[in-house]
């Protein structure tokens, strides 16, 4: 039987397995080929979804065309940096330092550290958004830090203490608010001596990574990796006070380690057999002159890598790939003149495949780094909010001008950007303080900016999701946050 005797929808489905490359190849062999790949709308979405990066949502009721209306819209509106919508959502509660955005939820720790709210980004212009709200088990216990792996676990951990000062993992449903039903219990981690304990929470897969760090008390730093369903310890790790302050999955057994100590970025493997005892691979940053060194280093990939998606909200008709999305790192130097911040960018599996290169432990930065990285100086911009990217996408505000900047690390030789500004490949990056580094750093990872209009109202920081910034805005008399305003893309 030849190929044009089996039917159209057979074949439509059969070719949604196909590349994009492969498609085009396709359809560059006859007419009939050509006429039915570019007639089907599911292969042009599946199509234009990987010039995006995006992926489908299985969950999702929509059909492939509006998927591909909706698509389109959302790049365009990105392009131009000018939303689709705009509206205000009070705060109803006092809140306190803690925050996330992950997927398209936003979530604010409440003062007094005993719950934490969140909010499902409307994605119609009508919609009222409501805050729900989780409280912690017990009245003794109150939040340090939580973290989130709702799409693939419906899952909030909460970081709690008690009066004792027992650090403790609770494991909650975002959809019930009570224990999760895949958790066999609480994990009781560490005694922390007292409240000043600065905390990481990075969630993929069965796998939970905890950096706990006291920057006031020099203890050491400590690492752990759980199986956040059984409790089980799979990794745990000492360093010296001010090595570890973040964290991100490259996959879900593959973790960075961001080392402040030795200016130095950890790749770990996650063995069910043993525990590592050293990292899979050593990737060196740019060598700092004797007086300066890294005060602050966090880092920020969304979205996490995930087996499955299975708690993905329906309304959402395609999420960014995870390993397609960008790593941004935002690092603090000091040295005998003024600080300086700078955001490091780079796609996650440049760094994974870093690590196919055999017989390789260690990479220094003109090694490995002059073609995936980007360095930007943030000057004026922003500081205070890590939670700027998503995907292949980064948002920066600057509130002298009452404006931001949208970042675009997708180099596709398909994307359009007829009004955005591409940034050129850096052979040697302008440094902000003269002699940080002793050597000259590249930074040629393709990039392209956006600026957006002045808005209507001033703002205290910045985050971006998939489809949405969100506007934070703060009380000057009391300094909570009083309200968000919630950008829509698409």
């Amino acid at each position: 039987m030849g190929l044009f005797q089996l039917p159209t929808e057979l074949i439509v489905y059969a070719f949604g397995f196909l590349s994009r490359c492969d498609l085009d190849s396709c359809s560059n062999v006859c007419t009939t080929l050509h006429d039915l790949i570019s007639s089907s709308a599911n292969l042009q979405f599946l199509r234009s979804a990987e010039i995006a990066g995006v992926e489908g949502n299985p969950l999702s009721p929509l059909g492939a065309i509006e998927r591909l209306q909706r698509l389109n819209a959302r790049e365009a509106a990105y392009q131009q940096a000018r939303p689709a919508w705009v509206c205000s959502v009070p705060v109803p509660f006092q809140s306190s330092s803690i925050y996330e955005l992950s997927g398209e939820t936003f979530w604010l720790g409440e003062a007094g550290r005993q719950a934490v709210w969140y909010l499902r980004l409307p994605r119609v212009e009508s919609a009222t958004p409501v805050w729900q709200r989780i409280a912690v088990s017990s009245p003794d216990r109150h939040i340090v830090d939580f973290g989130l792996s709702v799409e693939e676990n419906d899952l909030l951990v909460l970081a709690t203490l008690d009066t004792e000062f027992t650090l403790r993992l609770e494991f909650v449903s975002v959809l019930t608010g009570n224990r999760h039903p895949a958790a066999k219990d609480a994990i009781d981690v560490t005694n922390t001596q007292d409240e000043r304990c600065s905390l990481i929470l990075e969630v993929a897969g069965d796998h939970i990574i905890v950096i706990a760090s006291y920057p006031l008390a020099h203890r050491p730093d400590c690492v752990w990796l759980y199986n956040w369903k059984t409790g089980t310890v799979k990794f745990d790790l000492q360093a010296v006070n001010h090595t570890y302050s973040g964290a991100v999955f490259l996959s879900t057994d593959v973790f960075l380690l961001a080392n402040s100590h030795t200016a130095c970025f950890e790749l770990w493997r996650i063995s069910e057999e043993q525990p590592p005892s050293e990292p899979a691979l050593v990737l060196h940053l740019p060598r700092l002159s004797l007086e300066h060194r890294i005060w602050e280093l966090s880092v920020r990939g969304e979205p996490s890598p995930a087996r499955s998606r299975a708690f993905q909200d329906r309304a959402v008709p395609f999420s960014s790939v995870a390993e397609e999305a960008i790593i941004v790192f935002r690092i603090m130097f000091r040295g005998p003149g003024p600080s300086c911040r700078l955001l490091l960018f780079i796609h996650r599996h440049a760094l994974l495949a870093l690590l196919s290169s055999p017989d390789v432990s260690e990479m220094h930065y003109p090694v490995w780094g002059p073609d995936i990285c980007r360095w930007i100086n943030m000057g004026a911009l922003v500081p205070s909010w890590i939670t700027i990217a998503s995907g292949q996408r980064c948002v920066l505000s600057r509130q002298i001008r009452n404006d931001f900047i949208l970042l675009d690390f997708n180099a596709d030789p398909e994307r359009e950007r007829p009004l955005a500004t591409v940034l050129p490949p850096e052979d040697t990056f302008s440094e902000p303080v003269r002699g940080l580094w002793t050597e000259p750093v590249a930074s040629r990872l393709p990039c392209s900016v956006q600026f957006s209009e002045r808005l209507s109202s001033g703002f205290e920081g910045m985050s971006l999701s998939d489809s949405h910034i969100i506007a934070m805005k703060r009380n000057q008399a009391t300094l909570n946050i009083e309200s968000v305003d919630v950008l829509f893309f698409g």
